[in-house]
């Protein structure tokens, strides 16, 4: 895939606000205490103006659009609807903790702005909130000191994994695993009674632990894996939580970070990494068991990316993609046996029908993909 070349930056001009006037060159003016308390009141006034419309929406769906809504969706989605969201997690979902891109990553996010999300736009957290008709969760370490939010809170975090072990090879990399950003959550003593709980997690620990003699042992790997994500799941539940959004690890080996690695100096293709995949196909069926087996009066779904992904694999059109072994963004990394998607890789116009942003990441069009059929009950299932 031919991958464009953007120039760096760009000129910016600075537009003074509209209506701002000097009465004299060498008077300035300050705010008084009284406008300062008017302003205070102001923003407060705006932000209640959208929580009260964000659940004057709720209400209005729930009560007046709800009998002919109820025939058309899952029934899970109606304990779900307008529930908010914390999000626990890896790449898949972070929304800049530890981790902070850089352009061109955010390119077609608001504002264009990197955000800290692996993606050029939104991810399946952020999608899966706008499908839920729930606000976006903001980023844990953007909150300040007290670590409040009304919107959900997003404690995911790029790198980390299942297990505490998994980390990225840098050993300059800081990133939190499930077991660390459990204690975040549940150290702000919410009531998460009506809350939804999204967690996506664990393609790194294929990525970055499933080596030597956990290679030599995928199913006892996996065992590992769930039994540590169980064990997370009781301590959500335990603490209050009954509604989970549990996402299984889609097909790793075929990102084309793997890809990569996988061709031979004179291929032309670039194949899956079939080994790995069948590893993980062993982990999200022992995942699915094992959430049969939590608490009845807990709604657990689970969100099937391994089915969605495979398929697009298969019938890309069917999606509206038509390239979906390359990347993107990224210029090959030999060293660290990646691609690196910086300003200076430069990155492709056709985002729309792109699947993968960069080497390991899908684009803001896929995620949205993602979050439709799973809220549409495509790919997303109630545990029964």
């Amino acid at each position: 895939m031919g991958v464009s070349q953007r120039n760096k930056g760009g000129a910016s001009t600075k537009i003074d606000p509209v209506g701002a006037s000097k009465k004299d060159d060498d008077q300035t003016t300050t705010p008084s205490k009284g406008q300062e308390v008017s302003w205070h009141l102001i923003i407060s006034l705006v932000l209640l103006g959208v929580l009260a419309g964000f659940f004057a929406g709720c209400l209005f769906g729930l009560y007046v659009v709800r009998p002919a809504w109820t025939e058309m969706v899952p029934k899970w989605r109606l304990d779900f609807k307008c529930s908010v969201i914390h999000i626990l997690g890896d790449s898949t979902v972070a929304a800049g903790n530890f981790e902070m891109t850089s352009l061109p990553y955010g390119v077609d996010f608001n504002g264009s702005k990197p955000t800290g999300r692996f993606s050029n736009g939104y991810t399946i957290g952020d999608y899966s909130a706008i499908e839920n008709h729930s606000p976006i969760p903001q980023a844990y370490r953007s909150l300040g000191e007290e670590r409040k939010s009304d919107f959900g809170i997003n404690f995911a975090s790029a790198g980390c994994g299942i297990m505490d072990v998994t980390r990225p090879p840098s050993r300059f990399f800081t990133c939190a695993s499930m077991s660390e950003q459990m204690k975040q959550l549940l150290s702000l003593d919410l009531d998460l009674s009506e809350s939804v709980v999204f967690i996506s997690v664990g393609g790194n620990d294929y990525l970055f632990s499933f080596k030597g003699k956990a290679a030599e042992n995928p199913k006892g790997f996996a065992k590992v894996l769930v039994r540590h994500l169980m064990r997370n799941l009781m301590s959500l539940y335990t603490r209050g939580v009954r509604k989970f959004l549990i996402n299984n690890i889609g097909p790793v080996g075929c990102i084309p970070n793997k890809r990569k690695r996988t061709s031979t100096t004179n291929s032309t293709t670039h194949a899956c990494d079939k080994d790995l995949n069948k590893a993980i196909t062993m982990y999200n069926a022992l995942l699915h068991l094992e959430l049969k087996e939590l608490p009845k009066e807990a709604t657990i779904v689970m969100a099937n990316s391994h089915e969605l992904f495979t398929g697009i694999f298969k019938d890309p059109a069917k999606y509206g993609f038509n390239v979906t072994e390359d990347r993107c963004c990224g210029t090959w990394d030999a060293d660290n046996n990646m691609y690196r998607c910086n300003e200076e890789s430069g990155y492709c116009d056709d985002r729309e029908h792109t699947l993968f942003f960069d080497g390991a990441h899908t684009t803001d069009k896929a995620n949205k993909v993602f979050a439709h059929k799973c809220f549409a009950g495509s790919i997303c299932h109630q545990i029964l």
